[in-house]
């Protein structure tokens, strides 16, 4: 798969809006790819992204990324690609659709022992997108 397959190129980051925020001309055609399911194909807008190829200054030979998509229709995309430069493993790619951003990054979640937490990739994504992941207490 292409490295920008899916991503809108020269898009860069900007906060969750809208759908009636986003000017029509924004909308470019997207193509997500899914493995073992039909791509994902929708018009819309790239609201941010984020990989973790590089930790505390070095280099990764596996890693995860991610897009976070609007919808011309006002839904969200999330894309995850895991990425390796091992000989023998293969690259995978998946998504997840949703009503709201911060529904499908709950997507993303994995379980830790008995909880389901966050990948500090997907913390680093909302942080970018403006999505509040949060836990609030009264």
């Amino acid at each position: 798969m292409d490295e920008t397959a899916g991503r809108a190129v020269g898009a860069g980051p900007q906060d969750v809006r809208q759908t009636s925020e986003i000017d029509e001309t924004e909308h470019e055609q997207m193509s997500v790819e899914r493995d073992g399911k039909r791509n994902l194909s929708f018009q819309g807008v790239l609201i941010a992204e984020e990989d973790n190829r590089w930790i505390a200054g070095r280099e990764g030979t596996r890693w995860d990324e991610y897009a976070l998509y609007r919808t011309k229709g006002g839904g969200f995309v999330l894309a995850h690609t895991y990425r390796t430069l091992w000989q023998g493993e293969l690259s995978s790619h998946e998504a997840w659709i949703g009503d709201t951003a911060e529904a499908v990054l709950d997507q993303a979640k994995y379980l830790d022992g008995d909880q389901e937490v966050y990948p500090q990739t997907i913390k680093e994504l909302a942080e970018k997108a403006g999505v509040d992941l949060s836990e609030h207490l009264d």
